[in-house]
């Protein structure tokens, strides 16, 4: 246990004072500054965050460079041969279709041709078995197309990346239209259904997973001390950092801390104030 000096109390921010039962004990919490704790890295999750941009590091780690490269991926992981060969004859794609070779086509066999759905008249892929339209369609969808055929398969939503003064992050639409805002990615996840409960419910984990990663963006890393008084003196008992977000409760700092904070919090029987930098200076001079 380490003793302090009470005319040394150094950055600090919140200071929470209590008594449990007869034993005193203050608890001081300090931005963390040092430790990288991006959630990211250490959280459990089942999302991935796909970000690009130009000169942050920002997001899941992923093999992709491009948005589009991000979405065909996805497709290729998720989406059958006959899922694509069906969207693209039935027309249910934005920009991309298969239609009747007739050029190449016979009585015999039937050929296809992979073309824009606004120029049909200039093919991209002609004279295509069935069984190989998906093999030359994978890896050339636009990012919408990929969305339509993803639709039963993952739920995602978009990143918003706030840059003035800071970083923060949105998932919805508070940071839309700014000349410090812009659209820097997507988090997805897979499902295991398609209803709108499913989504719904996922969307909403990955909201909760956005703003805890917004927190740590802007800085909101937090450490704490907790004290207990001992004979009049103030001695260091614990400590633990990487808490993201500044509310003690969902931060888990309460939790961690134990000693009866959570219960003092809850019975509104702390004292709660901001705590000053103190700094003592002491000359030593030798006599001539």
């Amino acid at each position: 246990m380490k003793k302090i000096d009470k005319r040394e109390i150094l950055d600090m921010k919140s200071l929470y004072c209590y008594d449990n039962e007869i034993i005193k004990y203050c608890l001081h919490i300090q931005h963390d500054d040092v430790a990288d704790n991006n959630p990211r890295w250490w959280d459990d999750h089942d999302s991935v965050m796909a970000c690009f941009h130009s000169r942050y590091n920002l997001g899941d780690k992923i093999d992709a460079k491009t948005p589009e490269e991000f979405w065909n991926n996805l497709v290729c992981k998720y989406c059958s041969d006959e899922e694509i060969i069906n969207a693209l004859i039935d027309m249910k794609l934005e920009e991309s279709c298969v239609v009747i070779d007739s050029d190449n086509s016979s009585i015999e066999e039937t050929r296809y041709a992979i073309c824009c759905r606004e120029d049909q008249a200039n093919p991209w892929y002609t004279n295509l078995k069935y069984n190989e339209i998906a093999t030359y369609a994978r890896g050339d969808f636009s990012i919408r197309d990929c969305q339509i055929l993803l639709d039963k398969h993952i739920a995602w939503l978009p990143l918003w990346l706030h840059d003035h003064s800071g970083l923060s992050m949105d998932c919805d639409t508070r940071f839309r239209g700014s000349w410090d805002d812009g659209k820097v990615g997507w988090i997805a996840t897979a499902i295991t259904d398609g209803s709108d409960n499913t989504k719904n419910e996922e969307e909403r984990i990955m909201r909760d997973e956005v703003e805890i990663y917004s927190d740590y963006l802007s800085g909101e890393n937090y450490g704490y001390t907790l004290y207990r008084e001992e004979h009049g003196e103030w001695e260091e008992i614990d400590r633990a950092f990487g808490f993201i977000g500044a509310d003690v409760f969902e931060n888990g700092i309460a939790y961690s801390a134990g000693c009866g904070l959570e219960t003092a919090l809850k019975e509104d029987r702390c004292r709660i104030g901001d705590a000053k930098k103190v700094v003592t200076v002491t000359y030593d001079f030798d006599e001539v």
